[in-house]
């Protein structure tokens, strides 16, 4: 991978083949050279119509139990009843829907 990497000023650029043997060079806009490696492994999956492994977003559902459960083990009970809490005051401000996904109200 790091051969198919490369600078044009301060910026990676990439190069990649595509679902037919056409090359492809696009810029990853990106600065830092791990960054500039996912959006190459991204682009070769995709112009191999390969499925991507994990999702491109998480709900504000998702990212409220995920802190609710890391709390839980990783701090005092007054600071898991805090955050709790404020999970909560933000779950019902920003208008939870039914299916666990929050909507701007």
């Amino acid at each position: 991978m790091k051969e198919r990497l490369y600078l044009r000023g301060k910026i990676y650029w990439c190069w990649h083949y595509g679902s037919d043997p056409q090359l492809i060079r696009e810029t990853t806009t990106f600065t830092d050279r791990s960054a500039a490696c996912a959006v190459l492994r991204r682009g070769e999956q995709e112009a191999q119509g390969a499925a991507p492994q994990r999702k491109s977003y998480v709900s504000l559902g998702d990212a409220f139990t995920s802190l609710e459960k890391w709390v839980e083990g990783n701090t005092t009970p007054e600071n898991t009843h805090f955050v709790k809490a404020q999970c909560k005051q933000l779950r019902s401000g920003l208008g939870e829907t039914t299916d666990g996904t929050c909507q701007r109200t």
